[in-house]
């Protein structure tokens, strides 16, 4: 379409509307000051870390809210400040934006890392190999700090008996890790970023004397429970304990090599309590004793072991995903050597 000429002059175009598209006001370095105010709680502190001024995060705070709908991104609680509900949202999907540029800037983070407990070990090594992935991914071998605290207080609920696992989300939203193997009870919601697909499910085993079927939980308080440090099983036996009435358990977590813990069972020292997945990595331990899985209530105390993803992952991260996911379901089912017959719930 033309515009009429005026006075002789050569008709001109008129000009097509510019195309939609991202505000140039949305940049990396703006998404990294807002999860700096997030993750600090306060402008000071953000602007510290990122060694900039206050007044150069409070630009970059204004330039992104208007760049992302115009709506509050941080409101104020009495912890300093904290998301809005649109804040999170955006929150969530700078550090997807932001481990994805990592990842295409750094030639060595191609491989996806795979992070897991000392526990599943084993079974992560053995499906990747299996499956022909072991080559194509980074191991990383979860520490407490990873993990969080052991905690053992509160009513008997998945939240409560499940291994605090915030710290772990959090990496995997940022790109530190891409896939997440952890017991983890709770499962997370729709609303977030992470995918969440239930591997095998882990058994609380007892180490007894006699070659037996199942331990009642109440048979552990009139001794020691000898057991690694663990927040979902600790708490869990605990947490257990309280529902029945029967009162805490003294549970012994100073050893952390579960190979001592069998030693110290087999002298008489206490009863060692593990997670079916331990428990599988010191199978040729016992001599005169076997495993048994701990009854509550009737009611083997177990918990999953769930594979953790982003839901946008490259088709790199989707093909380790897929691997895993197969592998635990070709072997689910499977028992550890050591281990009775009532505990063939318990992992490969």
């Amino acid at each position: 379409m033309t515009q009429p000429s005026r006075r002789g002059t050569a008709p001109v175009a008129a000009e097509a509307p510019a195309p939609a598209g991202p505000s140039p006001r949305l940049t990396l370095t703006r998404l990294r000051v807002f999860l700096a105010v997030v993750d600090t709680g306060a402008i000071p502190a953000a602007a510290r870390s990122l060694h900039v001024t206050e007044m150069s995060v409070r630009n970059n705070l204004h330039e992104l809210e208007s760049s992302v709908g115009s709506r509050p991104l941080l409101a104020k609680s009495a912890a300093g400040l904290v998301p809005t509900g649109h804040g999170e949202r955006v929150a969530a999907v700078a550090r997807m934006m932001l481990a994805h540029a990592t990842e295409l800037s750094s030639p060595e983070r191609l491989r996806p890392v795979v992070a897991f407990a000392a526990g599943q070990a084993r079974w992560v090594v053995d499906a990747l190999r299996e499956s022909g992935g072991l080559e194509e991914v980074e191991l990383r071998v979860l520490t407490e700090a990873d993990a969080g605290p052991d905690t053992s207080d509160g009513p008997l609920t998945a939240q409560s008996s499940g291994q605090s696992s915030g710290q772990l989300t959090g990496q995997l939203l940022s790109g530190t890790i891409d896939l997440l193997v952890t017991p983890m009870p709770q499962a997370a919601g729709q609303e977030t970023p992470v995918r969440v697909d239930e591997l095998y499910r882990s058994q609380l085993l007892a180490l007894v004397e006699a070659r037996r079927q199942s331990v009642p939980l109440e048979e552990l308080r009139s001794g020691r429970v000898l057991t690694v440090r663990s927040a979902w099983a600790t708490s869990m036996l605990q947490a257990a304990a309280r529902v029945e009435g029967i009162g805490a358990l003294a549970v012994d977590t100073a050893s952390p090599d579960p190979y001592a813990l069998v030693v110290l069972a087999e002298a008489g020292m206490g009863t060692a309590v593990l997670p079916a997945d331990i428990a599988a990595l010191v199978a040729d331990g016992p001599v005169t004793r076997s495993w048994a899985p701990v009854l509550h209530r009737g009611t083997v105390l177990e918990t999953p072991v769930c594979l953790l993803t982003r839901r946008d992952v490259s088709r790199r991260v989707e093909r380790v995903r897929t691997s895993l996911r197969l592998a635990a379901a070709a072997r689910r089912g499977a028992r550890p050597a050591a281990v009775g017959a009532a505990a063939s719930a318990s992992p490969p």
